[in-house]
């Protein structure tokens, strides 16, 4: 529950201070400031498609997608209805984030054993066999992704929040 609440309470408590004033939404108006943007980072395979044995994260990932089409579309209302135009210079975005990768680490893979670590000994005999499969599967079909550089994370987030506009 904390995965799914705390980002929307955080968003709700932060949202007063990215309303505009009367003065700003007329100099906004005027001068074509870019939006204000709240930008919701979600792993992109939990939060689209979810994986095996992951069905706590990509519930709590879709949760906050949904959170966030919700926020979209209550903004978008507000700054319809509001006669001071207060919201209409906020945008809410997602970024569906992939593997990146950490700039000196290397990533070996995650073995079986690792991976069920926390698991219950009643987890491990139901389940343990097939979650070692999918990850020896995964490995000898090369499937793990590659993880992207960190900087083109950095620069999409940058020009979400920029309008382009560096």
């Amino acid at each position: 529950p904390a995965t799914h609440f705390t980002p929307l309470q955080v968003i709700q408590g932060l949202l007063p201070l990215l309303r505009t004033s009367p003065a700003r939404t007329r100099d906004a108006a005027l001068y074509n400031v870019p939006k204000r943007s709240i930008v919701v980072c979600l792993p992109a395979t939990d939060a689209r498609v979810g994986r095996p044995f992951a069905a706590a994260q990509a519930m709590s990932a879709a949760a906050t997608l949904r959170g966030a089409e919700v926020l979209r579309r209550e903004i978008r209302l507000a700054s319809l209805t509001d006669e001071t135009h207060s919201m209409r210079h906020i945008k809410v975005v997602t970024v569906d984030v992939g593997s990146v990768s950490v700039p000196g680490s290397s990533d070996k893979g995650q073995t079986a054993e690792h991976g069920m670590i926390d698991w219950t000994v009643s987890e491990k005999a139901a389940y343990g066999s097939a979650f070692a499969s999918t990850l020896e599967g995964q490995a000898q079909r090369g499937l793990r992704r590659k993880p992207s550089d960190v900087s083109k994370f950095v620069n999409t987030v940058v020009d979400v929040v920029s309008g382009g506009q560096k």
